[in-house]
């Protein structure tokens, strides 16, 4: 029996797969009852799998037309209602141990995930490497490890935040081995930033540095801009302050804008190969919320 939708022109059928699949942009975390359509309707992805003709066909609208949003925490990043998790957080635990004061003991760390699902996205893993456009939304300076409340104050300690940190890290260049399989280049690349628990001010602008220096590794950006960079203290006598956008900046402020800008033009500058070879990822890395 014959496809009626093969033997459309193919105009029509592209038009036909626009009213199917989302025409906003993806979250990161996707429920149930997320909705992907503007006029509220459902989205039906399971159109993907009727046939190669179609896959193919559509896979550029459901990837390329809207971007995605990817949040990232120190020990995962997520996408589309998938989880990469990217740290052993019991390996945390012990560095934890080794760096803070003897006094202060962590129990074991337990990694805590929302139940994401919604059948009308089952069709497969997010395939990263078709996506174009992205929204960054980076949280560091918290960890999923339960603190009791006599020892609380360990959140204040730079060793806390120096492990933190260099988790962030980690987890940004397992990120970025995911961003460079995009071919043949990223169209936009959104990236707000919250830094939560910093020891002091005076480390921000290092902060900064280590959290956007995975990225420099891309050379498949066309356009990158950091919007907003928010930052809270540890300490309860500094106000929460957004680095880049405050009508007035200190010199800490001024270093920060500056670093920022000067990263968007060394990731968007023009490269010696605009189209890297294409790098294969496990794809076992995520995993689906169920």
């Amino acid at each position: 029996m014959s496809c009626q939708l093969l033997e459309m022109p193919p105009e029509l059928r592209l038009q036909i797969y626009t009213y199917l699949l989302p025409d906003i942009p993806i979250p990161s975390d996707i429920y149930i009852d997320t909705r992907l359509r503007s006029d509220g309707a459902s989205i039906e992805t399971a159109i993907l799998r009727t046939c190669r003709q179609i896959h193919n066909e559509a896979i550029p609208i459901l990837y390329c037309s809207v971007p995605f949003t990817i949040r990232v925490t120190p020990c995962s990043f997520y996408i589309a209602g998938y989880n990469y998790e990217c740290t052993d957080l019991f390996t945390i635990s012990e560095q934890l141990v080794l760096r803070i004061n003897a006094d202060y003991r962590i129990p074991p760390m337990v990694l805590k995930f929302s139940k994401f699902h919604n059948e009308n996205w089952s069709h497969s893993e997010p395939m990263v490497s078709e996506m174009r456009s992205f929204r960054l939304e980076i949280t560091t300076g918290w960890i999923p490890v339960q603190v009791p409340p006599q020892i609380a104050a360990v959140e204040e300690n730079s060793a806390f935040w120096d492990v933190i940190l260099s988790t962030t890290a980690s987890t940004l260049h397992k990120l970025v081995d995911q961003l460079e399989t995009v071919h043949p280049y990223i169209t936009a690349l959104d990236v707000f930033i919250w830094l939560e628990n910093t020891p002091g001010k005076q480390r921000v602008s290092d902060v900064i540095q280590v959290i956007l220096q995975p990225f420099l590794r891309l050379q498949n950006v066309s356009k990158a801009h950091i919007h907003e960079i928010h930052c809270s203290f540890a300490s309860p006598t500094e106000r929460p302050v957004d680095l880049l956008n405050s009508p007035e900046k200190d010199q800490v402020q001024l270093e920060v804008e500056k670093h920022a800008r000067e990263w968007e033009l060394m990731l968007c500058e023009p490269k010696a190969s605009p189209h890297p070879k294409e790098k294969v990822v496990d794809s076992s890395v995520g995993t689906r919320h169920t």
